[in-house]
């Protein structure tokens, strides 16, 4: 048994529609956590006449991490084999399951993601290579995650509410011995933010304008995960690059500079 999981947040209705049915006929079920969207009654008038599509509405906004562990959840309660987690802006191709399932895996794999087709970016595919090849890290976006070995990582770590929670992840399956490998013949159409490709001396990288209390967030995070796995390089490193991108090349500066001094500390108190 395979099921999708989408987490929706105040979604584009059409497409988050567009997002359903490219994934429908592919899995047994589809499962839509809802965290208090202000378009819910759309999102509900959307998924009405849709079959195989269960609807789970949180009454607040969650965050990322705790709408994940409710899929998971959920996914472990049925019994399924696979649980293949979507953005809400995430599309994927015809027969996008099968080939990745027959890609090749083995009980070692905990997460299977595949390569991402960058919206922003003119539909630039972000990695190069093809077969399967073993990673470091993935997007929960597109991730096929196998159910008996993700039972034994446990579930999400949700004081982080959002950003740096797929990467936490990505951490503890590698610590617990366990691989995550990526397609790279089998392509996901995603949206990074709503960003813009920068350069900076040749080397190109995503400007996403995100809102301060993203930026707040992912600063926090760094910090956080500074302290719970000693990642002082890639922490430090995460902070100094919020810091550049968003002095050097987003909009309201002050308003987020200010959000993410507050997200360091923060970050130290957690």
């Amino acid at each position: 048994m395979i099921i999708a999981g989408i987490v929706s947040y105040n979604p584009d209705i059409g497409r988050l529609k567009e997002n359903i049915e490219a994934v429908i006929s592919q899995v047994t079920e589809l499962v839509l956590v809802d965290n208090a969207s202000n378009n819910f009654s759309d999102i509900q008038l959307m998924i009405a006449q849709k079959e195989k599509v269960s609807l789970i509405a949180n009454p607040q906004n969650r965050g990322i991490a705790a709408a994940l562990n409710q899929l998971l959840s959920y996914a472990i309660h049925k019994g399924a084999v696979w649980l293949l987690s979507l953005d809400q802006d995430s599309v994927v191709p015809v027969e996008y399951v099968k080939k990745m399932i027959e890609g090749g895996v083995d009980s070692s794999v905990a997460l299977l993601a595949p390569n991402i087709l960058d919206r922003n970016d003119g539909g630039r595919v972000l990695l190069s290579g093809t077969g399967i090849v073993k990673i470091k890290e993935c997007i929960t976006s597109g991730t096929m995650m196998n159910i008996h070995v993700c039972k034994k990582i446990g579930y999400f770590d949700e004081k982080m509410f959002i950003d740096y929670v797929d990467f936490e992840y990505c951490y503890r399956v590698k610590q617990c011995g366990y691989d995550i490998v990526r397609n790279n013949d089998v392509v996901l159409l995603h949206q990074l933010g709503n960003g813009r490709v920068a350069s900076f001396f040749g080397k190109s990288f995503m400007v996403t304008n995100h809102s301060a209390i993203r930026h707040y967030y992912i600063v926090r995070n760094c910090v956080y995960l500074m302290k719970k796995h000693r990642w002082l390089i890639r922490g430090g490193r995460g902070v100094l690059q919020e810091f550049f991108i968003v002095m050097g090349y987003e909009r309201d500066r002050i308003l987020k500079m200010k959000c993410m001094f507050k997200g360091i500390l923060d970050g130290v108190r957690m």
